[in-house]
């Protein structure tokens, strides 16, 4: 999912600078509608010289959807 950085609230905005080129792990309200998990990876990227919030599934990026400790997460 990207949302672009001028879509939101300028408290928002604030909140999405501080993290920088880091990644955050966080736990959103929706699930994932793939696998159904609800952790997610967020991170900025610059696409075509604007920023975007980018947020990815962690359980869909490293692909061991097969191991015990993935499938009884929430």
């Amino acid at each position: 999912m990207r949302i672009p950085l001028e879509s939101l609230d300028r408290s928002e905005q604030e909140k999405i600078k501080k993290i920088g080129g880091r990644y955050i792990v966080v736990i959103d309200e929706e699930p994932c509608l793939t696998c159904g998990h609800k952790t997610r990876l967020v991170h900025l990227e610059r696409t075509d010289g604007k920023q975007e919030i980018v947020r990815e599934c962690l359980y869909c990026l490293t692909n061991h959807c097969h191991t015990a400790a993935n499938r009884s997460a929430p």
